[in-house]
């Protein structure tokens, strides 16, 4: 889908309850294809591509990689981007926040590299039925606010003010995971923090088949220990849920 939109501008999570769901079908283009009662039955992934526009060969796209075409539909109307993205993330709580859960960053480089649609597939088709995605949202953190995160990280980060920069050079999708060894699940996928490590020890890692040449542009950050799975959450999720891209 990032092939024919372009990179992503905003992306959120939510849950819609029926009079949310009846307001957003009535943006779309289309007004037939989906109804309410579909948009109100579970949780839906609602994003803005730079281009801001659904071609037909998007819907054709996403309906070959989720064996379910027209479950895509687009809407150009300002009521759509007021209804989804300028309620505070909190409105749709959907995030665990529990100790099973974990958290990933698709770095910013990623995000503009248009591999972030590339990397959730990846880690779908690895999800087990026990574990499930609960969470993401779009976010550009400050400097201060990816400081305050990664501090964390600083003794055991070589060129941190270089993982600093990246974090804060744009926006970021951050995703949160939840069920059984979820963090354990998560690292393993990532593989080693290292790019060329990553290609070597786990070729068919994130890191190995979507990051860079160096370890400040390895795709993704991960959770590391599983203690820390809800900590990360929290801050994504809750304390730093209003610092959404522009526009």
């Amino acid at each position: 889908l990032e092939e024919v939109c372009g990179p992503l501008l905003r992306l959120r999570y939510v849950r819609l309850n029926s009079t949310e769901a009846e307001d957003l079908v009535e943006t779309f283009q289309n007004n037939d294809c989906d109804s309410a009662t579909i948009w109100s039955s579970g949780p839906a992934i609602v994003a803005i591509f730079t281009k801001n526009i659904f071609t037909a060969e998007a819907c054709r796209v996403v309906g070959r990689q989720f064996n379910a075409p027209g479950s895509i539909v687009s809407s150009t109307s300002p009521r759509l981007s007021s209804l989804l993205f300028e309620r505070p993330l909190a409105h749709w709580p959907t995030a665990r926040f529990g100790p099973h859960c974990t958290c990933l960053i698709i770095k910013p480089h990623a995000i503009a590299d248009k591999k972030a649609g590339a990397i959730i597939a990846h880690i779908e088709d690895k999800l087990s039925s026990s574990l499930k995605l609960t969470a993401a949202s779009l976010v550009k953190l400050e400097r201060s606010s990816a400081h305050e995160f990664l501090e964390a990280y600083q003794s055991v980060l070589p060129d941190y003010q270089a993982h600093l920069t990246q974090l804060s050079t744009g926006a970021a999708l951050v995703l949160e995971i939840h069920g059984p060894n979820a963090v354990q699940f998560l690292r393993d996928l990532c593989g080693p923090y290292d790019v060329d490590f990553a290609r070597e020890l786990r070729p068919d890692s994130i890191r190995a088949k979507f990051g860079e040449n160096d370890a400040v542009h390895n795709a993704v950050h991960c959770t590391d220990l599983s203690t820390d799975g809800a900590i990360e959450s929290q801050f994504f999720f809750s304390l730093c849920a209003g610092q959404l891209p522009p526009p």
